[in-house]
C-alpha cells in the first residue's frame, strides 16, 4: 500500500507539467486540494484502523514527503519565474539599445533625405537658370537684330526702289 499509493498522490498532486503559467497556477491549487483530500482519507483509514501509532507515524511521514515535494516544486516554479524575469530585463535592454539605434539610423536617413531633396532643388534651379539664360540670348539675339534694322533705311516692298532690287519692274 505504501509505495502504489506515493506513487497515486503524486501522480495526483503533480500530475504532468504544463508549461503555461496559469495552468501551472491551476495545478498548484489542484495540488492543494488534494492534499486536503488524502489527508482526509487518511484520516478515515486511521480511525477504521483504530489508534495505531506505527500508522499515524507513517501517515505523517507520508505527509510530510508529499508537504516537501509541494514546496520543492513550489520553489523550483519560483526558480524559473526568477530566471524568465531576469531572461525578460535582459531582453528589455536589448531591446532599448535596438531601439536607440534604429531612432540614429532613422536620425542618419532623414538628414541624408534632406540633403538629397536640397541637391535635387539645387539640380532643379540650375537647370531653369539655363533656360533663362538661353531665353536672354535668343531675346539678345532678336535685340540685335532689330537695332541693325531700325539703322537701315525702311523700304516698303513697292516702292520703287525695291521693285528694281526684285526685278519686278
Amino acid at each position: 500500500m505504501g509505495k502504489s499509493l506515493a506513487r497515486w498522490i503524486k501522480f495526483v498532486l503533480f500530475g504532468k507539467k504544463s508549461s503555461s503559467r496559469s495552468s501551472s497556477t491551476k495545478a498548484n491549487n489542484l495540488s492543494i486540494r488534494m492534499l486536503l483530500r488524502f489527508q482526509v482519507w487518511l484520516k478515515i483509514c486511521i480511525s477504521s484502523y483504530g489508534d495505531d501509532f506505527g500508522f499515524k507515524l507513517k501517515e505523517e511521514a507520508m505527509l510530510n514527503r508529499v508537504l516537501k515535494e509541494t514546496i520543492l516544486s513550489k520553489v523550483v516554479a519560483i526558480e524559473q519565474l526568477q530566471s524568465d524575469l531576469a531572461s525578460s530585463f535582459r531582453i528589455q535592454d536589448v531591446m532599448r539599445n535596438e531601439i536607440q539605434r534604429v531612432q540614429n539610423e532613422l536620425s542618419c536617413i532623414t538628414h541624408k533625405a534632406k540633403q538629397l531633396e536640397l541637391q535635387n532643388e539645387v539640380v532643379s534651379l540650375k537647370k531653369k537658370i539655363e533656360a533663362l539664360d538661353e531665353d536672354i540670348l535668343v531675346k539678345e539675339g532678336q535685340i540685335t537684330i532689330l537695332q541693325d534694322s531700325i539703322d537701315k533705311p525702311f523700304n516698303i516692298i513697292c516702292s520703287p526702289s525695291s521693285m528694281q532690287e526684285f526685278d519686278m519692274a
